[in-house]
């Protein structure tokens, strides 16, 4: 299009906004104008030059309905000839026409330098591939290996059990250990590394006991091992001084490492890790398994000496002080991006994972039944930390062992599933004990807390927001469930990063059961009545259906009640 007729159509286009031109003439000059164009071919000056002269004014142009086409410009009538065809003398005083230009080469153009930039910024930032020195090619993640696939496929599985653990050994052992070793450096296996870690401490947490070290599983003492996690003491920071050269890599290393570090060489200096564990290991030089069965068989073969009777009793787990905890619970974690801590116990081990929570305000209760309304407003006026999850049956055996009290049998046997068939007082005995065995003031949760904690301080009355998505709680839908789940299959965590809030088992909380809000208290302290005939339990079980599974949920039951759908989630105080 020539500038003449752009300018023509712009005219056009500014008389109609400028209101010169009403809607009907606008698109009827516009439409003859785009007509004489493709009549000339695309011609855009014959376009022009064709356009009738108007002699009328423009509202009389506009008044006038419909206007007449003008006359065409007589031509020459071609005969049998392609449209362009003129005689032969117009042909020959004519101008050559000029080239179409392709809209596609200045995008191609275009693309190319923008390629070209971005390739020179690379390589200024980075060097050319053929220079990097190995300390470059260390900062970027290598997510194309088979090391990589392989921690990938393992982690994403979610499955912690002794024979996937088992498996995955077996497959790490495979890997040709310059491959290992570069893996080493990656962020990712930094951060599988830490996983691990998690997860021994959390196992001898959960089977530690008065009288015995907390116990690891063999196949995970041996992935500990590989990665160098030292499984008696994995939060420790020690100096470890390798050996002056080894036989194997024939370097030198000699300098402060933290246990599960990677020390630069294919060996993990590992001076309290159990010598079975060490030898069983891909990197103390173990063959690989030939099958998975022979897998899980040498995994199985790292548990513990024959037991002695010198150590029948095993020695108690190590007091960690609280200085050298670096999951301690403190005011600092508040908004961090890991807002997650857990207090050590004096008689070793660890207490519950918690969950720091801001203070805040929140309008508490529902209009959905009577028992949650009024709906009113709440100020918790400081920061608590709460439960990851209901307390397990590992943690609450620990309390029953070190208090030789009879707990009594689980309908459901396995350390991470939610401790049921506890009364309320039961709750309460738990937290004291917490209490006394950490130095920190325990207790349940208030109403107000529980509801502000598992609403994430927002208005929302299930976790995805509107309504219950299956993927929000532990719940009857299609079939009737019989059981919780465990804690080591996560439903969807809520914004304060708490996990099975609704549904899985309800809770016990501190408050005296009444049927209504009526003249609650707004500081999120809880209701009190020593001889209360109920007391309150919060987010519903996995027996009950999604009209029962709201935030608000709320019933009262009698305090020395046991059974299959009721445990409790623990509060700390700072």
């Amino acid at each position: 299009m020539s500038a003449s007729t752009a300018t023509r159509l712009r005219q056009l286009a500014s008389q109609y906004h400028s209101g010169e031109l009403n809607l009907q003439a606008y698109r009827q000059l516009r439409a003859e104008l785009l007509d004489r164009l493709t009549k000339s071919n695309g011609d855009p000056e014959e376009a022009v030059t064709t356009l009738p002269q108007r002699t009328r004014p423009i509202e009389a142009i506009a008044a006038a309905a419909p206007l007449p086409a003008p006359a065409p410009v007589s031509k020459p009538a071609p005969v049998a000839a392609p449209p362009r065809q003129a005689p032969v003398e117009v042909m020959q005083s004519a101008a050559p026409p000029k080239p179409k230009r392709s809209p596609v080469l200045p995008v191609v153009i275009g693309l190319a330098l923008l390629i070209a930039i971005a390739g020179g910024i690379y390589f200024y930032l980075h060097g050319s591939p053929g220079a990097e020195s190995a300390g470059s090619v260390a900062e970027q993640d290598d997510t194309s290996s088979e090391s990589y696939r392989a921690v990938d496929e393992f982690l994403s599985a979610d499955d912690w059990s002794n024979d996937q653990i088992a498996n995955f050994n077996a497959r790490w052992a495979t890997l040709p250990g310059e491959m290992r070793d570069a893996a080493l450096q990656q962020s990712w296996y930094r951060n599988f590394v830490e996983q691990v870690r998690s997860r021994v401490k959390e196992q001898r947490a959960l089977t530690a006991s008065a009288d015995s070290a907390g116990r690891v599983d063999a196949p995970l003492a041996a992935l500990a091992s590989s990665v160098g996690i030292d499984i008696s003491q994995p939060d420790l920071v020690i100096p470890v001084h390798a050996p002056a050269a080894t036989a194997e890599s024939g370097q030198s290393h000699e300098k402060a490492a933290i246990i599960g570090a990677p020390t630069g060489g294919s060996s993990h200096v590992q001076p309290h890790a159990p010598a079975a564990a060490k030898a069983s290991t891909p990197e103390g030089g173990a063959a690989a398994p030939a099958s998975t069965a022979a897998a899980v068989k040498a995994a199985n073969n790292v548990a513990r000496p024959p037991a002695t009777a010198a150590d029948s009793k095993p020695a108690a787990p190590p007091v960690v002080a609280e200085a050298d905890n670096p999951e301690r619970c403190r005011l600092e974690l508040v908004g961090s991006r890991r807002p997650r801590c857990h207090d050590a116990l004096s008689i070793g081990g660890f207490g519950p994972y918690l969950a720091v929570i801001r203070k805040g305000t929140f309008d508490m209760g529902s209009k959905e039944v009577a028992n949650e309304q009024p709906v009113h407003r709440v100020t918790i006026d400081k920061p608590f930390a709460i439960g990851e999850f209901e307390v397990s049956q590992g943690e609450y055996r620990q309390f029953c062992t070190a208090t030789n009290r009879s707990c009594g049998e689980q309908p459901w046997q396995g350390d991470d599933f939610p401790v049921v068939r506890v009364s309320w007082q039961d709750a309460r005995d738990y937290v004291a004990w917490l209490s006394r065995v950490t130095g920190k003031t325990y207790r349940l949760a208030t109403e107000a807390e529980w509801e502000y904690a598992a609403r994430s301080g927002g208005p929302a009355l299930y976790p995805s927001g509107d309504s219950l998505a299956q993927t929000d709680a532990v719940f009857s839908s299609n079939e009737k469930l019989t059981a919780p789940w465990p804690r080591t299959r996560k439903i969807n965590a809520n914004a304060f990063r708490l996990y099975h809030t609704i549904g899985n088992v309800r809770e016990w909380v501190e408050d005296a059961w009444m049927p209504t809000y009526e003249g609650a208290p707004v500081d999120g302290s809880a209701r009190k009545a020593a001889d209360a005939a109920q007391r309150v339990v919060r987010g519903g079980a996995y027996p009950d259906t999604a009209p029962k599974l709201r935030f608000t949920t709320r019933d009262g039951v009698e305090p020395g009640l046991r059974d299959e759908v009721t445990g409790f989630r623990v509060v700390r105080e700072f």
